[in-house]
């Protein structure tokens, strides 16, 4: 779902970028990627950012989950399935990936 504002967006002065996955439309209703920057614009961090847009995603209906990343670099996510593939590597850290929601990429 590669469009600008609901499946993915990227923003310097807000602080995150985010990657999702999920139910197209109702992403595209609620502008969840955009919103997320603009919680963390806003003071939130970005996993209190990520639960909170995609608990409105399921509250219209729609359901999936996404990947935030802060200005460190460091991931977060939200999901309200059974699972999303995701990943995580970094210089300093070994490759993590995680399916289920109770998995963390934390190393």
């Amino acid at each position: 779902m590669p469009v600008i504002g609901a499946g993915t967006y990227a923003s310097n002065a807000d602080g995150c970028a985010v990657s999702a996955t999920g139910a197209g439309e109702y992403f595209i209703r609620a502008t969840v990627a955009r919103d997320i920057c603009h919680r963390t614009a806003a003071g939130a961090d970005v996993r209190t950012a990520a639960e909170a847009e995609i608990a409105d995603v399921e509250s219209i209906g729609g359901d999936g989950g996404v990947i935030v990343m802060d200005p460190d670099g460091t991931p977060a996510f939200a999901m309200n399935t059974s699972g999303m593939y995701r990943g995580a590597v970094s210089a300093d850290a070994p490759a993590r990936v995680a399916i289920y929601g109770d998995e963390e990429l934390r190393p």
